[in-house]
């Protein structure tokens, strides 16, 4: 058996470290004022921002990507020629089907192989819509256009009748010439 002096040696730390965590206990339990109160319910009303899937869009009206198109009408005329094929030269098709391209595509993935993820036009119980997955042998949309091959830069298009095309999906810098 342990003499008396000794035992009070041991249950007196014990005993102290027990009532500070009864005190702790019991503060934790006070509710909180009002002010603190009305601070928490402030955090929850706020509203989460819907993100968007495509913020091409607001990274050209910030300038932070290339600058916007000008005019409208260009994209109409490009529109055109896309939806006729090949019917000016090749390099004019070239040049509009990768603006068309370009307008919808939001993502090339490798699941197998390459796949070009496409804006998809309606949205669905206002949720934004899943992109549209397009591999080799599907139309492209809006055109009469076959995709080929698909790389991860650029893709093939086929359509009877014509030469296959190689469109670049982004858009090539300008060669600049430094002094």
């Amino acid at each position: 058996m342990l003499p008396i002096d000794r035992l009070k040696s041991l249950v007196v730390p014990l005993l102290v470290l027990v009532g500070v965590n009864l005190v702790a206990v019991a503060w934790r339990a006070i509710p909180p004022q009002n002010e603190l109160v009305a601070q928490d319910a402030s955090w929850e009303a706020l509203e989460p921002l819907a993100a968007g899937a495509d913020v091409r869009h607001q990274l050209l009206q910030g300038g932070q990507w290339g600058q916007p198109a000008e005019k409208p009408a260009d994209q109409d005329a490009a529109a055109d020629a896309e939806s006729k094929g090949a019917a000016g030269s090749s390099e004019a098709a070239v040049q509009a089907l990768s603006k068309h391209i370009q307008r919808q595509l939001q993502g090339i993935i490798r699941r197998g192989g390459w796949v070009l993820l496409f804006a998809q036009p309606t949205e669905t119980d206002g949720n934004p819509p899943l992109p549209l997955e397009l591999r080799s042998g599907d139309v492209l949309p809006d055109t009469p256009w076959q995709i080929g091959q698909i790389w991860a830069d650029r893709v093939q298009l086929v359509q009877q009748g014509h030469d296959p095309l190689i469109v670049p999906l982004y858009p090539v810098a300008e060669s600049v010439t430094e002094l």
